[in-house]
């Protein structure tokens, strides 16, 4: 006698791992690394989870914009820690830079997420980190909708790295560390 096969309509159940830290916190954290790509035939600066090599891994301007758009809604908040890695190869210059999170709908008006982070850094042909944090308040991105990473720099010769692979560019002095900026996001669990 044959054993009967009873199939019930059980949705799929979705696999998810999280440390102790993440469950303890309620907070995942995930790294999202800065680069620029040919997409639709423009150069565009882009935050990503994947690590190859940018385009060309660097900008020099005094405004620069990294966008991921949502596929589906995620909340963030929590602190999020930053490593940017700035070069100049000119002259010796003090530089301030500022570091803004925003959230950018569908019609793209930017609604700027927690208060600005302002780094000044001395520049002599050389290679310096922009480290720190940027408390980001309880927020929701809908899907659709961008989350930007904005760096603004008083002096528009300052090359900000972005190529995840952190390859040597033309761009960096001897001082050399990595191009790999990136950003260590808090998503809600």
């Amino acid at each position: 006698m044959a054993i009967q096969k009873k199939y019930r309509n059980i949705s799929e159940v979705n696999l998810a791992s999280y440390d102790f830290y993440d469950l303890f916190t309620g907070t995942g954290y995930k790294n999202f690394y800065l680069a620029d790509a040919i997409i639709d035939s423009t150069d565009t600066k882009i935050l990503t989870i994947s690590q190859f090599y940018s385009d060309t891994g660097y900008t020099a301007s005094t405004d620069m914009d990294f966008d991921i758009t949502m596929a589906v809604p995620i909340t963030i908040n929590g602190d999020c820690v930053f490593n940017l890695f700035a070069a100049n190869s000119g002259t010796s210059a003090n530089v301030a830079f500022t570091i803004k999170f925003y959230k950018v709908n569908a019609a793209s008006v930017e609604t700027q997420i927690g208060s600005t982070t302002t780094i000044t850094k001395s520049f002599d042909n050389s290679t310096n980190i922009l480290s720190g944090k940027a408390t980001l308040p309880n927020t929701r991105i809908g899907a659709g909708e961008k989350l930007r990473l904005n760096i603004g720099s008083s002096n528009g010769a300052v090359r900000i790295m972005h190529d995840p692979k952190g390859r040597d560019t033309s761009a960096t002095p001897a001082s050399f560390i990595t191009s790999a900026s990136f950003i260590n996001l808090p998503i809600k669990l």
